[in-house]
């Protein structure tokens, strides 16, 4: 519950600052864009397929996935203000407020992809959250997962608001939880002044 209350502050902050889900709109576009290189790792088509959104935010994943010709959307995020304002902004799609790990969903998706979801530092344990996420997002994924997280750019490096994920151990989960999975990940420098490292990780069922 004190999760949820952080994040719905931070993210609410931010909806004030006009600055939706908590991103600079150039640096969001270029997290979307390398999500979407799923569907070159899972050897499928975005074009047709369904896609789960976890932790959409305001819902702006879903403007560059209709560039793409996707047939189904679902969007889920815990923050009430943003599942409000993505509502009104993509009327046509469907948003739940709810907690993705307690939310049951009535079919696998294509893909699940999730987009500075778990950025913030918890109270609780972040890797065990993360991994509880990435368990539930390759069990609900028939093509393929890609989701995203900042790690440090040196050792040793912390941040007071943002939780920086060390890749490796990441990785190693996702080796062990996403059974028969390819697993790939990319870096890029995210943040002001470049000061964090950023991972894509894509999982995919090439065998299917």
């Amino acid at each position: 519950m004190q999760d949820r209350s952080i994040t719905e502050r931070v993210y609410t902050y931010c909806l004030a600052q006009n600055m939706d889900d908590g991103w600079a709109e150039e640096d969001q576009h270029a997290n979307f864009q390398k999500l979407l290189e799923i569907a070159t790792f899972a050897r499928h088509p975005l074009k047709g397929a369904s896609v789960l959104d976890v932790g959409c935010g305001t819902g702006d994943l879903v403007e560059v996935l209709q560039e793409h010709g996707i047939q189904e959307y679902l969007g889920i995020d815990l923050v009430k203000p943003s599942i409000g304002l993505a509502r009104t902004k993509h009327p046509q799609h469907v948003f739940e407020e709810a907690d993705f790990l307690e939310f049951e969903l009535n079919q696998p998706y294509d893909f699940v992809l999730a987009s500075g979801t778990l950025a913030l530092r918890l109270e609780t344990d972040n890797y065990a959250v993360m991994e509880a996420l990435i368990e539930k997002m390759w069990e609900s994924a028939r093509h393929g997962v890609a989701f995203n997280f900042l790690s440090p750019k040196h050792e040793g490096q912390t941040d007071d608001a943002l939780f920086l994920y060390e890749i490796d151990r990441i990785l190693s989960f996702c080796r062990k939880a996403a059974t028969g999975a390819a697993v790939e990940h990319q870096l890029n420098h995210a943040g002001a002044d470049s000061q964090f490292l950023q991972a894509h990780v894509y999982l995919s069922r090439t065998g299917r």
